[in-house]
């Protein structure tokens, strides 16, 4: 092998391993782990390693084939901006739906069970939902609609829209058929794609979604109950 072929593959490596980066590889063997290993939490780590794959192997796939940077090696994009911007919505969402009823119903779940439902609740919820709703749903369906003529020039609303409301029922069926739950995360889906846009890296919608799950279950008093 020539030097200048070791190069071109270790840079296609580095490409590959910045779409599922070492977060997702972690996550990864966290919930695999889980699945096996717990019996009381295999039905939520075997929900969030399914998602976690799709989102993954599609997209590193493309980025090897095709080399769609939209799904590749942009995902997180070079910018590190989008933090504060994530970490003043992820307080103002999260405080409102803190002071609604529907932080009571979350609290439950986690309250007093075990420090793994916190890790589910708070990091691995936020960053698989986000790798899947937005970094692969989202897309994928904007480049089904871009290829019909009359749906081109819609198909990133449409990806945004179709990808919030899958995104929406998703909860609205976790959370045993809980209406604020399913406007919420709509809205919330919404506002997830378009800071992912604006500052063109999805770790705005990760940064986000974290510090919202966060402050919605009560974070600070949740953890000190665990630890």
């Amino acid at each position: 092998m020539s030097l200048n072929n070791f190069f071109k593959e270790w840079k296609d490596s580095r490409e590959l391993l910045a779409y599922s980066g070492l977060m997702t590889i972690l996550m990864f063997i966290a919930l695999t782990w889980t699945w096996i290993n717990v019996a009381g939490e295999s039905v939520r780590a075997g929900l969030y390693l399914w998602l976690l794959v799709v989102a993954a192997i599609t997209g590193g796939i493309d980025t090897q084939w095709e080399k769609n940077r939209i799904w590749g090696y942009n995902d997180y994009g070079n910018s590190k901006k989008f933090f504060i911007a994530a970490l003043f919505f992820g307080l103002i969402f999260g405080i409102a739906l803190q002071a609604s009823n529907f932080s009571i119903a979350t609290f439950s779940i986690i309250n007093g069970v075990s420090l793994l439902s916190f890790f589910y609740i708070v990091v691995a919820a936020p960053y698989v939902e986000e790798k899947f709703f937005r970094g692969w749903l989202e897309p994928t369906i904007g480049v089904l609609t871009s290829s019909i003529k009359s749906l081109k020039q819609h198909s990133y609303i449409l990806g945004v829209v179709f990808s919030a409301l899958v995104f929406a029922i998703f909860h609205y069926v976790v959370y045993a058929g809980d209406l604020p739950a399913l406007f919420s995360a709509l809205i919330f889906g919404v506002s997830m794609s378009i800071g992912n846009h604006l500052f063109k890296s999805r770790g705005f919608g990760i940064a986000a979604h974290i510090i919202n799950n966060f402050l919605v279950i009560g974070g600070f008093a949740a953890l000190m109950g665990l630890i």
